[in-house]
């Protein structure tokens, strides 16, 4: 059985744990800068904005320093969400270019940094996932500040399905097809329901829904067409009994030899190189010599020709 097992990784820095622990510095610092901006200018949404980034610094600076992979899938995601949601949400109050583009910034840098150590379909995946679960915290987000209940319903609904598609994108080797579909067709659907009732309040936030539900569903999409391509499937090959070339099991020539694959009259299985085998003096057909020894005791004749073998 040949089976194709290798995977293409990606890393972009030397040490990702200084990488983590850099970026880690950085969320605590910039949130200190809120915090003082607090000071000057008695902005409540800077309290807020400042204390959050301090503690998901905190909490990310300490998962870095022990480095412990289950932790860090724990923390990453969450961090690099609430980052990005943060960036977005201080659009909404704070007119400060820095304060937007920064922990959104932030939140994409330790995303990558996870996903430059996956697979092509996992990057897909869970790259596609984290924009829509992070979307959905925006809607929620959106609710707290102008109280439409649609967002809010919006947003409790696309949290739980964003979350699963990260564990699923997380644990690849256990992808399941139907789950797959499940997921995808409800991204699809929601980003969808999105943008119909986003596109009469603001048109962009309605292509922002429509554009990340689709992004997961195609991203559930393709590794599903990769693991029904028939080039894909796994290729069940054997030796071919004259050459002893590795070749497809279901063909009739060996395409190394060109000789004609021998099958067992008796079993009707292939004959492969490397098993016992006894062949007939009279047809040259070739056989499993332990079928033919168990039929020689029933009759003395070739299966094939019928000429006495003993």
């Amino acid at each position: 059985m040949a089976k194709n097992n290798s995977k293409e990784y990606y890393n972009i820095v030397k040490n990702p744990k200084y990488f983590k622990i850099v970026l880690s510095i950085l969320i605590i610092l910039w949130g200190i800068w809120r915090l003082y901006c607090h000071y000057i200018w008695n902005s409540q949404p800077d309290l807020f904005y400042g204390y959050t980034m301090v503690i998901i610094g905190d909490i990310f600076l300490i998962v870095s320093i022990v480095n412990n992979e289950k932790l860090l899938v724990l923390a990453t995601y969450p961090v690099s969400i609430l980052l990005m949601s943060l960036g977005i949400m201080s659009s909404l109050y704070i007119p400060h270019i820095p304060s937007v583009i920064l922990p959104t910034i932030l939140g994409f840098l330790i995303l990558f940094e996870r996903l430059f150590q996956k697979e092509y379909f996992s990057i897909v995946i869970l790259f596609s996932a984290t924009l829509f679960t992070t979307w959905a915290v925006y809607r929620i987000i959106c609710y707290l500040w102008w109280k439409f209940p649609l967002d809010l319903y919006y947003g409790i609904a696309t949290l739980p399905v964003g979350i699963f598609t990260i564990i699923l994108g997380e644990t690849a080797a256990s992808w399941n097809r139907k789950l797959m579909l499940v997921l995808g067709s409800l991204t699809a659907v929601m980003g969808g329901f999105g943008y119909i009732y986003l596109r009469t309040i603001h048109y962009p936030s309605a292509l922002a829904s429509l554009g990340t539900g689709l992004a997961v569903f195609l991203g559930l999409v393709l590794p599903l067409t990769r693991v029904i391509a028939p080039s894909e499937k796994e290729i069940e090959t054997i030796l071919c009994y004259y050459c002893r070339a590795e070749i497809p099991k279901n063909i009739e020539l060996c395409p190394n030899c060109n000789n004609k694959i021998p099958i067992c009259p008796i079993c009707d299985i292939v004959v492969q190189a490397g098993e016992k085998t006894s062949q007939c003096p009279h047809c040259k057909t070739v056989f499993h010599k332990e079928h033919l020894d168990t039929w020689l005791m029933v009759r003395f004749a070739c299966p094939t020709c019928g000429e006495k073998l003993r």
